[in-house]
């Protein structure tokens, strides 16, 4: 039997938890600057930067998933993920 591209509600939502769970445990041996303030090299984001922008990024998939379980002809307007982002700010957050 092919398996469908789509996912039961479950397993989604198990992989959710799991990606909390495995960043976590990444997470726990480094230090706050490791965190907060390392630069790997000048044109990467830090850490912080980089969770912060998923969390953004998450944010614009939800509300969009949202309008179209309630729409019947939802319109699906583009977006400039760059605009999205300030990476000067997350480090704040």
């Amino acid at each position: 039997m092919k398996r469908s591209m789509y996912y039961p509600t479950d397993e989604l939502v198990n992989a959710f938890f799991s990606f909390t769970i495995v960043l976590e445990t990444l997470l726990k041996e480094l230090s706050d600057f490791e965190i907060f303030q390392r630069y790997p090299n000048s044109s990467n984001w830090a850490i912080i930067e980089i969770l912060c922008h998923l969390r953004d990024s998450e944010r614009v998939a939800l509300e969009r998933t949202l309008l179209m379980l309630n729409s019947n002809a939802p319109k699906l307007e583009g977006f400039n993920q760059d605009q999205l982002t300030c990476p000067v700010t997350y480090t704040r957050q």
